[in-house]
Order: structure tokens, then C-alpha cells, then sequence
């Protein structure tokens, strides 16, 4: 498979950002492979206490990669596993607390 580069400002509305999503899957071939899952891990980097810019994923971004997976299969169960802040420094509860998780 040839290497495939995606370059897009990520859309900032939830609706946007799975349709946006769920297109960038099509020169991936990330459909077939997952509709063919039966279980997926997003590590999202979720664990500084609050959304930070170019440090932390955005919510709605974890949201619409589900939507658009949840497209192409509705069975997959789709786990989001996430640890303690860089070498343990901030709480997993609390960053999971203060982003809405």
C-alpha cells in the first residue's frame, strides 16, 4: 500500500468533524478493516486536567471518530483507554472529570 497523507483543518462543529472523518477512512481502507473488528482501543491523550490547545484531544473529536467508526459498524465495540498524565502527574478522575468524560 502506498503512503497516504491527509491534510485538513479540522472542522470545528461535531456533525462537520464526523462527515470529515468518515471520508478521510476511504483512501485508508479503514472501513473493511473495521467493519471486520470486533473489539478497537483510541488512545486519545486525554490526560491534562483541562483541554489544552496542541497538548490534549478535543472531546468532540473522540465523539466524532465514534460516530463516523459507529457508520461503517454498529457492533464493534469500540473502547477508549487512557492512562495518568505524563509520568503519573496528573489524575486520569479528574482530567476525565474536568472534560465532561
Amino acid at each position: 500500500m502506498e503512503p497516504v497523507v491527509i491534510v485538513e483543518k479540522l472542522a470545528q462543529e461535531p456533525g462537520l468533524l464526523t462527515e470529515q472523518l468518515s471520508h478521510s477512512f476511504l483512501p485508508l481502507s479503514l472501513g473493511d478493516d473495521f467493519d471486520k473488528a470486533r473489539a478497537v482501543v483510541i488512545k486519545p491523550n486525554l490526560t491534562y486536567p483541562s483541554y489544552k490547545k496542541g497538548v490534549t484531544t478535543r472531546k468532540e473529536f473522540v465523539e466524532g471518530l465514534v460516530k463516523a467508526l459507529r457508520k461503517i459498524n454498529s457492533t464493534t465495540k469500540i473502547y477508549v483507554g487512557e492512562g495518568e498524565g505524563g509520568y503519573n502527574s496528573f489524575s486520569m478522575t479528574k482530567a476525565m472529570e474536568a472534560m465532561g468524560g
